[in-house]
């Protein structure tokens, strides 16, 4: 079944609603051929992948969201100011990443198909890759330079000032690297990252 986007009651809202893989083996050893396993549902045992409902993986919209502001001021005229933003713990389905990923010629995992777990996700052709969409950024960073007194009545003003803005500075942290690091994203080197469970939540 398709991934969908929606709510359920006792679940918060937006929620992300997709197939979710418990268990997968290559058949024989053909590495293009698997057999999988999904979550059946709540207290549910699983069942093939092929006719397993989509259940509840998280939320799509922020749990949590931070806005701080900072202001210094140093050699009696110069001013500097910085925020730093944020939110987190959601998840984001993009329907773009998984064809990118498969279509990268130097991809390990695709070439190698060494993983039954993802051959399987690969296998349901719907292309999403869901990652965990926290950050925070420098999102803004001025300097300003109040002019002297004297200056701003010249120019017949009260108060003056000269000031430079930057936007969007830097990435200070991403919950899932998934824009930077190609090779890693379906090596397993960095699955825990993404919403494709790692061995050790596999259960082996």
């Amino acid at each position: 079944s398709s991934s969908t986007i929606g709510h359920q009651e006792g679940l918060p809202l937006g929620g992300f609603f997709y197939r979710r893989i418990v268990s997968a083996a290559f058949v024989g050893s053909s590495t293009n051929t698997v057999t999988s396993m999904c979550e059946g549902g709540p207290g549910k045992a699983p069942v093939s992948c092929a006719s397993a409902p989509n259940v509840y993986w998280g939320t799509t919209n922020p749990t949590w969201q931070v806005g701080l502001n900072s202001s210094f001021r140093f050699f009696q005229n110069w001013g500097l100011d910085m925020r730093v933003e944020g939110s987190g713990g959601n998840i984001f389905p993009d329907r773009n990443m998984g064809p990118r990923i498969q279509s990268t010629p130097f991809s390990r995992s695709i070439n190698l198909r060494d993983d039954p777990v993802i051959v399987a996700y690969n296998a349901f052709r719907e292309g999403i890759t869901p990652f965990r969409a926290g950050y925070l950024k420098l999102s803004e960073v001025s300097l300003t330079y109040t002019l002297a007194d004297a200056l701003t009545r010249r120019l017949g003003a009260s108060r003056g000032s000269i000031g430079l803005q930057v936007n969007n500075v830097a990435q200070l942290w991403r919950e899932s690297w998934y824009t930077m690091e190609a090779e890693k994203w379906l090596t397993g080197e960095d699955r825990e990252s993404f919403w494709v469970p790692t061995a050790e939540q596999r259960g082996g």
